[in-house]
């Protein structure tokens, strides 16, 4: 994968745009590395799971963007749903909750969809909106 350093975190894209997941970034970090909000917004839900994207942050931003964050850790979540939160404003930590297959091990998976949309941008689309 290629290092790379975006307003969420720095770390290595492991998997993007993959058959299973045509819409999804994984970026790959050390276990526990803070992931950050790249805007200001709102919190829209905060999901303690053990299924899908296991425990996962979505953002309402300012400008309507959505973004998910998915696989943080155990007990590393700091925001709550319907919180504002500024730009660089600690969601939680990067982890590997849930079943995470292939190499990308602990990772954030980053979903981002565009105002008013309920189809994501491809991971190629919105690489520039974390940059």
């Amino acid at each position: 994968g290629s290092k790379v350093q975006t307003k969420v975190f720095h770390g290595t894209v492991t998997a993007y745009g993959t058959t299973e997941n045509p819409y999804g970034l994984d970026i790959a970090a050390m276990k526990g590395t803070p992931v950050l909000s790249p805007y200001p917004g709102t919190v829209e839900s905060v999901v303690k799971g053990n299924k899908g994207y296991g425990n996962n942050v979505t953002i309402k931003f300012n400008d309507g963007k959505r973004m998910r964050i998915g696989h943080l850790e155990n007990d590393s979540i700091r925001v709550s749903n319907g919180q504002k939160i500024n730009d660089q404003a600690c969601i939680g930590g990067v982890g590997n909750t849930v079943t995470v297959i292939g190499p990308t091990g602990v990772h954030a998976d980053i979903t981002v969809w565009p105002s008013g949309q309920n189809t994501p941008y491809t991971a190629c689309q919105f690489y520039e909106f974390l940059s």
